[in-house]
């Protein structure tokens, strides 16, 4: 994961370290389970969409943002349609 980002592994610490657990099995979420290449597709994918990060944020940042209000937008889809029914 830390190559995608192009993250040398000493520079990784415990933050680092959750941001890109938390990226990643977001990833795998969206790719159902599937394989590590399913999962660099989802990224590369949101990395293109949201373009390039702030000045002052990394990518991972920028992703991190994005994953954790996309992460929050789906339990409160999830508790609408529960309301619904």
């Amino acid at each position: 994961m830390s190559a995608f980002f192009k993250v040398p592994p000493v520079k990784i610490n415990s933050e680092l370290r959750e941001k890109l657990s938390t990226i990643y099995n977001w990833a795998a979420g969206q790719t159902g389970g599937g394989d590590e290449l399913q999962v660099v597709n989802v990224l590369k994918n949101i990395k293109y969409r949201l373009g390039f990060p702030n000045i002052g944020d990394s990518d991972i940042d920028n992703m991190y943002r994005y994953v954790k209000i996309r992460s929050q937008a789906e339990i409160l889809e999830a508790k609408a349609r529960a309301m619904e029914q």
